[in-house]
C-alpha cells in the first residue's frame, strides 16, 4: 500500500502498443504507467503472478528508439468499466536505467493533464467513473441542456460499444450538436486531428487514447458553440418503442390527392 501512494496515476494522450517479447502476441494497450507499475487494456484476461518480457512501441514522433524491453509481473484482472475489455496491473522489474528515463518522460511528455488541462478529461474515470462518452456530456452539464439522467444513460457508450464502433466521444459530441451540417463538420475536423472515427482503429494504429479523444471532442464542439452552433437536448440513444411510437403519431398525414379520391370515388361506386 506505502507502494501505491508514492505515485498519482496519470493518462495517457496515445494508447502505446504492449506485446509479449517471446511470443509476439499484443497484450494490451497503455493505460497509464509509472516507474513501479503499469496497467493495459487488454482483449482477454491474463492469470496473474506471471512474469512477462514485454516490448513497449514508443511514439516515432518524440523518441529516437522505436521500443523498450523490460519484465512485468501481472498482479491483478479485471473486467475494465463496463466493457468488453480487461483491466490488467503490471509491478515493473529488471528495467534498464535508460529505459526507466524513457518510462519517466512519458508521464511528462504524454499526461494528458499536463498538456491539455481540460475540464472533460477530468471527469474520465473520475471519483464517478465516466467513460469518454459521459465525460464529454458531463464538461457541458452546467450551460446546456444536459441532465444527470441523461449522463447515466451513455454508461454502455465507452470503448467502442457505440453505435457503428464509433468512438464514444465522437458518439455523445455528435449528440449534442442541433444541426445536420454542423454534425458533419464535427465528424469531419474529428476524422482529421485524430485519424479515424473508429474506436478499434484508434486503439489498433496507436492513434490518440481515450483521453486525448475526449479532449478532442471537447475542444471541437466548444469552438463550434462558440461560432453560434446550436446544441440540442439529450435523448436516449435508443428511443423505446412507446417513444418512437409517440413521435410516428404525432407525424401529420399527407394530404390525399385528388387523383386518390377520385380512385377511392369510383371504388365505392362499385361496391355499390
Amino acid at each position: 500500500m506505502e507502494e501505491k501512494r508514492k505515485y498519482t496515476r496519470i493518462f495517457l494522450l496515445y494508447h502505446l502498443r504492449v506485446f509479449n517479447n517471446y511470443t509476439n502476441e499484443l497484450i494490451g494497450f497503455l493505460a497509464d504507467i509509472t516507474p513501479r507499475g503499469m496497467m493495459l487494456i487488454g482483449g482477454i484476461p491474463y492469470k496473474t503472478r506471471i512474469i512477462f518480457n514485454v516490448r513497449m512501441i514508443l511514439p516515432k514522433q518524440m523518441y529516437k528508439k522505436n521500443e523498450i524491453v523490460f519484465e512485468a509481473k501481472s498482479i491483478w484482472c479485471k473486467k475494465y468499466l463496463k466493457t468488453r475489455y480487461w483491466g490488467i496491473g503490471f509491478i515493473l522489474r529488471n528495467v534498464l536505467p535508460e529505459y526507466l528515463d524513457i518510462i519517466n518522460s512519458l508521464s511528462q511528455k504524454l499526461n494528458v493533464n499536463n498538456i491539455f488541462g481540460d475540464e472533460a478529461v477530468k471527469f474520465y474515470k473520475g471519483l464517478e467513473q465516466y467513460n469518454c462518452a459521459q465525460a464529454v456530456l458531463k464538461s457541458f452539464e452546467e450551460h446546456h441542456e444536459v441532465t444527470q439522467r441523461s449522463i447515466r444513460k451513455y454508461s454502455s457508450y465507452g470503448s467502442g460499444e457505440a453505435r457503428g464502433g464509433v468512438c464514444g466521444a465522437l458518439f455523445a459530441a455528435r449528440s449534442l450538436i442541433k444541426n445536420r451540417k454542423h454534425k458533419k463538420e464535427f465528424t469531419r475536423r474529428f476524422q482529421e486531428e485524430v485519424g479515424t472515427i473508429l474506436c478499434a482503429e484508434i486503439m489498433q494504429f496507436g492513434y490518440l487514447s481515450c483521453a486525448g479523444c475526449i479532449y478532442i471532442a471537447h475542444k471541437i464542439v466548444q469552438e463550434m458553440i462558440n461560432r453560434g452552433a446550436k446544441t440540442t437536448s439529450i435523448l436516449d440513444p435508443h428511443p423505446s418503442k412507446k417513444k418512437l411510437e409517440a413521435l410516428i403519431g404525432n407525424l401529420k398525414q399527407p394530404k390525399t390527392t385528388n387523383h386518390t379520391e377520385r380512385k377511392n370515388s369510383k371504388l365505392s361506386v362499385i361496391k355499390r
